[in-house]
């Protein structure tokens, strides 16, 4: 009886050490969160009371609850999916990643670059009549603080 109860112990114990790592596993939804914060588009935009929903993207709203920002992340293999070679859609940007091009005439505005194995597509939207929350130039500072934080390994 007494090596049945020790042993019931130890697999407690044993289940607890194992379950625990699991259980402080970070929320898969906010993986993405640390290639951007609330701080750098904060920094960026000049605007103040930035708040995050993310949901494996990443979603930024103005302090008006309103989406300015979204980040999507992709494997470059998908490149071509999503940015089209059609110069009457996507305009070629210098100097950001390995390749860059900026979505003009659609809205949502969209700025995709690729690095490595990655690509990133950073879309801001409509304020008012053909004004858009962020700029061009915004959105490529943006894009050039995520750039470092890319994992040189392939996350898909």
């Amino acid at each position: 009886m007494k090596r049945l109860k020790i042993f019931a112990a130890m697999v407690l114990i044993i289940g607890l050490f194992f379950s625990t790592p699991i259980l402080a596993e970070e929320d898969r939804t906010q993986y993405y969160a640390k290639y951007l914060s609330v701080a750098d588009v904060e920094q960026v935009t000049g605007l103040k009371g930035i708040t995050t929903k993310h949901n494996y993207t990443l979603h930024f709203h103005n302090a008006d609850g309103i989406e300015i920002l979204r980040v999507s992340f992709y494997s470059v293999k998908d490149w071509d999916f999503y940015v089209s070679d059609d110069k009457s859609l996507w305009a070629p940007v210098e100097g950001i990643g390995d390749r860059a091009a900026y979505e003009v005439p659609r809205m949502p505005y969209m700025l995709a670059f690729a690095k490595g194995h990655h690509m990133v597509i950073l879309g801001t939207t409509r304020k008012e009549g053909l004004t858009m929350h962020l700029s061009l130039d915004q959105l490529k500072a943006l894009a050039n603080i995520i750039l470092p934080r890319l994992p040189k390994e392939d996350y898909l």
